[in-house]
């Protein structure tokens, strides 16, 4: 059964260790955006920090108490400007699942859970990103009702 739990910051050290498992593929694919070596030190700080903050936080997911991915979230309120649309809206930052635990429900039980923050909040949209190059996360959003909404494009010089 999977249970997913709201992170503390006891959990930061924890977060860095799933972490882990998206670091090295989005280096691979991006080398020029996403550092292959990290200061672990650095990043359990980030957390710490991260889900300390009012509009921030983490949901964590466990199989039988053993922690296997997680999702970080931040509550968005853009202003209207002339151009756009004010509102609210939650962005997912990341999403991991150990890749021992994929295609076990995981991966979807973290979306509702991050959509049930969205709702709680009153947000009405959830929004995220992913590298181009990455199929399978394009695939699992789209199963789980996302379209892609704006296209980034990079060019290094």
């Amino acid at each position: 059964m999977i249970e997913i739990r709201l992170a503390t910051d006891q959990d930061a050290k924890l977060l860095t260790r799933l972490n882990r498992t998206i670091q090295e593929p989005h280096a691979a694919m991006a080398p020029n955006f996403f550092k292959g070596e990290v200061d672990e030190k650095a990043v359990t700080d980030f957390f710490r920090e991260t889900i300390s903050e009012k509009d921030k936080e983490a949901g964590i997911a466990a199989i039988d108490g053993e922690p296997v991915g997680y999702v970080l979230v931040e509550r968005i309120e853009r202003p209207e400007t002339p151009f756009t649309w004010g509102g609210k809206r939650l962005m997912i930052h990341h999403l991991v699942v150990l890749e021992t635990a994929r295609c076990n429900g995981v991966g979807t039980a973290l979306m509702h859970w991050a959509e049930d923050c969205a709702r709680e909040a009153g947000i009405g949209r959830v929004v995220l990103d992913h590298m181009v190059q990455n199929d399978q996360a394009r695939l699992f959003y789209a199963r789980q009702g996302y379209q892609a909404l704006r296209v980034t494009c990079s060019k290094d010089l």
